[in-house]
C-alpha cells in the first residue's frame, strides 16, 4: 500500500482558505498520494500543534497569518532568505535523524517577484512601491523587492514605529523608508501585505497614493473581490490585480513544471519556485474562487 504524504496550511482565521481544494487538484493531476489539511489554531497553540503534526509524520506545513514570525522561532534551521526576512512561511522536517529538527523557509518574496515580473510582465526596476503592512507577510517580500531593483520602497503601517523598525532593518539593501503619508504622491505599485482583506476591511492607504497608472496587488484573497481591490477599482478604473498565492512544500521537487487551470475564461497559472513552491495567480471575471475550483480541469503546458 502506498503511503499518503501529509501536508497542511496552519494559521488562525482560515475560513477563506481554499488551499485543500486547490492542492487536491494538483495532487490529482500528478497522481501524488497526498493529504492536505487545514489547521486553525490561535497563537498560544501554534508551536505545540506544529510539533505534534511533524511528530505524527507530517511532511510539510504552509504557515500563514498570524504565525509566520512564531514559525521563525520554532524552526531549528533557517534558509538564508528566511533568516533575512525574519519570518517563515514553510516548515519541513530538518535534515538528519532528529525528529524535532525543523527547516524553515520563506518563499513569499520569491513568489511575489516571479508573479509580478513573469506572470504580469511588470518591470520592478526603478519603480516606486508602497508596501502596506509590517507583519510576517511584509517581511517576506521586502528583500526580494529591493533586490529586484525597485527605485523606492515605502512601508505604511497603522503602527508607525513598527514600520520604522522594519525599514531600518532592511536599509542595507536599498532605498527603503517608512511613512507613505509623508512621501505623498502616486506610486507605481501598491502591495497589500496586511491581513485586513481576511477580515473584510480596507487597510490604511495614504491619500493620493493610487493613480490611473498604479498597479494594486493584494497578497490575500477571499470568496469574492477583497475590499482593497474594490477600493482600487474605484481609484484606477480597472487597472488592478486579484492574486491568489498557493504554496505547497514537498519532500522533493514536485513534477508539475508549469500548470494552468482554466475555467470559463478565468485562469490560474502556477510555477515551481525552489523545492515544491507554487505561486498561483487568479485573474477573475468577477468570479469567486470556490466557483472557479468547481469543475476546473488541469492542463500541463510545455
Amino acid at each position: 500500500m502506498n503511503s499518503i504524504d501529509r501536508y497542511a496550511v496552519i494559521g488562525h482565521g482560515l475560513t477563506h482558505s481554499r488551499s485543500p481544494q486547490i492542492h487536491g487538484l494538483f495532487a490529482q493531476s500528478t497522481g501524488q498520494s497526498m493529504q492536505y489539511g487545514l489547521i486553525d489554531v490561535p497563537a498560544a497553540l501554534f508551536a505545540a500543534t506544529a510539533n505534534d503534526f511533524f511528530s505524527g509524520g507530517g511532511r510539510g506545513l504552509n504557515v500563514t497569518v498570524p504565525h509566520k514570525e512564531a514559525a521563525l522561532a520554532l524552526a531549528t534551521r533557517l534558509t538564508p532568505r528566511a533568516q533575512r526576512a525574519g519570518a517563515v512561511n514553510t516548515l519541513a522536517p530538518g535534515p538528519g535523524t532528529d525528529p524535532s529538527a525543523l527547516l524553515g523557509d520563506n518563499t513569499d518574496g520569491a513568489g511575489l517577484v516571479r508573479d509580478l515580473t513573469v506572470n504580469l510582465g511588470y518591470t520592478l526596476a526603478g519603480s516606486r512601491v508602497l508596501l502596506l503592512g509590517a507583519g510576517g507577510a511584509a517581511r517576506g517580500v521586502i528583500a526580494p523587492l529591493l533586490e529586484g531593483g525597485v527605485g523606492e520602497l515605502r512601508i505604511h503601517n497603522r503602527t508607525t514605529a513598527r514600520a520604522q523598525r522594519l525599514a531600518q532593518e532592511f536599509a542595507d539593501l536599498g532605498a527603503i523608508a517608512s511613512g507613505g503619508d509623508a512621501a505623498g504622491g502616486e506610486y507605481d505599485l501598491i502591495i497589500n501585505a496586511t491581513s485586513a482583506s481576511l477580515r473584510g476591511e480596507l487597510p490604511p492607504v495614504p491619500p493620493k497614493a493610487c493613480g490611473p497608472h498604479t498597479l494594486c496587488y493584494d497578497m490575500a484573497y477571499g470568496a469574492s473581490e477583497t475590499v482593497f481591490l474594490h477600493w482600487a477599482r474605484g481609484q484606477t478604473f480597472g487597472k488592478m490585480v486579484f492574486r491568489v498565492r498557493v504554496v505547497t512544500l514537498a519532500g522533493g521537487p514536485l513534477p508539475f513544471g508549469i500548470s494552468v487551470l482554466r475555467h470559463l475564461g478565468s485562469w490560474i497559472s502556477a510555477a515551481i519556485l525552489g523545492v515544491g513552491y507554487l505561486v498561483a495567480a487568479f485573474r477573475a471575471d468577477k468570479r469567486a474562487l470556490h466557483d472557479l475550483i468547481a469543475g476546473t480541469r488541469v492542463e500541463h503546458v510545455t
